[in-house]
């Protein structure tokens, strides 16, 4: 062999040993020093979270009325993850849910799809439409209130036949509810969808979209501990995401209730007087702008001498907080 070719062999050897060397510091790093990161992630990627919400902490006045409370209603959900182990990925099931509750078919299709996938036939759904949540959440397709006989015996049968409604079921779940109506309506608030705003904000972090947050008022203020802690079941799913077993499950923890210093007695009387006074005002001739005064709002304020507790906050006009209980419609909140 020439001294050539001795060197062309020597060089070829050690490009292979450099190679191989590579390859084997690649393999310890992601082996050795990045293998937990790596399992955690597998790990992480194959457990799915299905958050059960906390019933809300309700609102008294000073003497024990309750401004705001929760009601039973009976929901109807579907789980779309169990859904899809029946026979042709429960179509058949979907069209008899459809004629127990007079939602179509169609519809329940696209409310319990996840926003960013596509129907079967290729149809992409509105962002209005599909379902903004965890596909492994069970998904609210129907409400009705309780005191219903008529309609919540009908849709009992659900779980009277629940071979025939893999993946749906019908429970009663507590739903915000302001026992007083507009009484005190601007102090209390009302409660809102999570948003894709919201999700920036640390605290909301760990709730599932479509959770129902204060939005303004007292139910804003005091969201965190009125809204208590929810309960987390963690699924393995495959990689069809599939259901193939329960990891641990953590029960819900309802939120606090809060006492406010406000009486509903003079928070009623306020609110009248106040309606009272601005009524008489349009009634009454401004000179000034030769015409009646306009007198289009006005707020009370009630304070306790001796403590400077506040008795009473009154404003008008005024709305329904029950308004927004669920969907409210557009024509009610442009109102």
């Amino acid at each position: 062999m020439s001294d050539r070719s001795r060197l062309r062999l020597v060089v070829l050897q050690v490009l292979v040993a450099s190679i191989l060397l590579t390859l084997l510091g690649r393999l310890a790093y992601l082996q050795i020093d990045q293998g937990a990161a790596y399992r955690n992630a597998a790990s992480a990627n194959r457990i799915r979270s299905v958050v059960t919400p906390a019933a809300r902490g309700i609102v008294l006045d000073d003497r024990g009325v309750p401004l705001i409370s929760n009601r039973t209603a009976l929901v109807v959900s579907v789980n779309r993850s169990v859904l899809r182990t029946a026979p042709h990925h429960g179509r058949e099931v979907l069209q008899r849910l459809a004629t127990i509750i007079g939602v179509p078919a169609a519809e329940l299709t696209s409310a319990i799809t996840p926003c960013g996938e596509r129907l079967a036939d290729g149809t992409r759904i509105s962002p209005k439409e599909c379902w903004n949540g965890s596909p492994y959440q069970p998904v609210p397709v129907k409400e009705y209130a309780s005191e219903r006989a008529d309609e919540t015996d009908r849709v009992l049968t659900i779980e009277e036949h629940a071979e025939d409604f893999t993946g749906v079921t019908a429970s009663y779940q507590a739903v915000r509810q302001y026992p007083q109506k507009s009484l005190a309506s601007h102090v209390l608030g009302y409660l809102g969808p999570l948003s894709k705003d919201n999700l920036a904000d640390p605290k909301y972090k760990e709730l599932p979209a479509g959770s129902q947050i204060g939005r303004v008022g007292l139910e804003a203020a005091y969201d965190d501990p009125l809204r208590g802690t929810s309960g987390v079941q963690k699924l393995v799913v495959d990689k069809d995401g599939n259901v193939t077993g329960t990891l641990n499950t953590l029960d819900a923890r309802a939120g606090d209730d809060l006492v406010l210093s406000l009486d509903a007695g003079v928070q009623k009387v306020a609110e009248d007087a106040l309606q009272a006074g601005i009524l008489q005002a349009r009634g009454q001739y401004d000179k000034t702008n030769n015409r009646n005064y306009v007198a289009p709002n006005g707020a009370v304020v009630v304070q306790e001498v001796d403590t400077g507790r506040i008795v009473a906050m009154a404003s008008y006009p005024s709305y329904d907080p029950t308004l927004f209980v669920g969907k409210v419609l557009t024509k009610d909140y442009v109102a």
